[in-house]
């Protein structure tokens, strides 16, 4: 029998017990040409999908995502949604959204995803034609409800020629919240003149050596699983230091060794525009437990200092050690990983980035710098799982991720973490 027709079988007849996704894997593995019709198959005989679909999805070759938008195109217009075809909508409109440019308007009216966060993130890609139309709606006297989702559409294609267009038709959202708030989601932010963004144009990702996790996960979330896991050989990078302790350099609440996250250098530093060399630290015993967000002033040579913390030391709630140390490489990301969501990396995607934007677990969350009082730009994430010192597994919080901000006026550099 066709291997996928005999994960199709066994799925239909036994579900998660037949192991759809070991399946899966062993299709990509044995016949990676299989793919596309894997994902077309799903989508026609099990509208439910399931995360071997979304895996799938990722292993899909660029050149046939199109052909499987097409596809679920047209059984959505057969029978309506399934989460199949949702599931090829909102992969799509992050890897490749330049694909569905030429739907778009389709997407307008009939809303794969209606309701969630992915219904408006095709128009990530949206060309000027679009913006256009999507300004017309907004002017017309349509009804509120096609203009609130023109709003929404135009916001997400995170145009800054189009902030005082979404700032005049707010009111259409029907909201008491300031649209300040909406438009940081997408990294803008509209307290300075002119408005000015908060994340980088470089996208990188920190390749960890495979002999640095001891890889205790299920299949679907094994790391070499994903393709952001293991860049492509052809690819050079920088390497960095990540992880262990800052000795010398004590936390101000509680008085251990600062915890060190990346020191940038050299090219990386001028990437991420931060300058020449600094060390970026945090203090994992106290972050988010004792202080919701941690600031720290690095002199000329990117050493870092803590600053606004209590005056006195405290007991803390939850002694940690430090991450585990190694060397990293930090590797340019392809265009098809710029974007990356929490909940649909569901734990296979690296989400350890340096620049892009910041793959929020909560709404946007930019600190203000403590010295000037501006919001204060991304710069970096470390997500959850990553091996410490002790030999376990380090979690934020509840497995969420560490968000790491600059402010280059000051030299200031600032943590934070949000779980679920």
């Amino acid at each position: 029998m066709d291997k996928i027709d005999s994960l199709i079988d066994g799925f239909v007849a036994d579900g998660w017990k037949s192991e759809p996704f070991e399946a899966m894997l062993a299709i990509w593995r044995e016949h990676p040409d299989d793919i596309p019709r894997l994902v077309i198959n799903i989508v026609d005989r099990l509208p439910d999908g399931g995360t071997f679909l979304d895996a799938a999805l990722s292993y899909l070759p660029e050149e046939d995502f199109a052909v499987a938008v097409e596809h679920a195109w047209a059984a959505i217009e057969r029978r309506g949604h399934s989460r199949a075809t949702d599931a090829v909508m909102e992969y799509a409109s992050l890897q490749v959204p330049h694909l569905l440019t030429p739907y778009l308007e389709r997407f307008f009216t009939l809303m794969p995803n209606e309701g969630s966060y992915f219904d408006v993130l095709p128009w990530r890609a949206a060309d000027g034609a679009e913006l256009r139309r999507l300004r017309r709606i907004l002017a017309s006297d349509q009804p509120a409800a096609i203009r609130r989702r023109a709003w929404r559409c135009l916001h997400a294609a995170s145009d800054l020629a189009d902030v005082s267009v979404l700032a005049e038709h707010y009111v259409v959202m029907g909201h008491d919240a300031p649209v300040e708030g909406y438009l940081l989601e997408t990294g803008i932010d509209v307290s300075t003149t002119p408005p000015r963004r908060l994340t980088t144009e470089h996208v990188l990702h920190l390749s960890f050596r495979r002999d640095y996790f001891t890889e205790s996960r299920s299949s679907h979330m094994e790391r070499k699983n994903h393709p952001t896991w293991d860049p492509p050989a052809d690819r050079s990078g920088i390497e960095l230091g990540f992880g262990g302790t800052v000795t010398g350099r004590a936390c101000g609440n509680c008085g251990d060794d600062f915890d060190g996250l990346v020191e940038l250098t050299g090219e990386a530093a001028e990437l991420i525009e931060v300058g020449q060399r600094v060390q970026l630290v945090t203090c994992l015993t106290c972050l988010g437990w004792e202080i919701e967000v941690m600031f720290f002033a690095h002199n000329d040579a990117g050493v870092p200092t803590a600053i606004a913390l209590p005056s006195e030391l405290s007991e803390p709630q939850f002694p940690a050690g430090s991450l585990a140390r190694t060397t990293v490489v930090l590797t340019e990301t392809p265009t098809r990983w710029r974007a990356q969501e929490w909940g649909s990396a569901n734990s296979r995607e690296n989400l350890n980035r340096v620049g892009g934007d910041p793959t929020w677990v909560q709404s946007a969350e930019y600190p203000d710098c403590p010295r000037c009082d501006q919001l204060m730009p991304f710069i970096m994430q470390i997500d959850s799982e990553l091996p410490d010192s002790d030999g376990a597994e380090w979690l934020w919080g509840s497995g969420g991720i560490c968000f790491v901000f600059w402010c280059e006026q000051c030299a200031v550099s600032a943590t934070l973490w949000q779980c679920t």
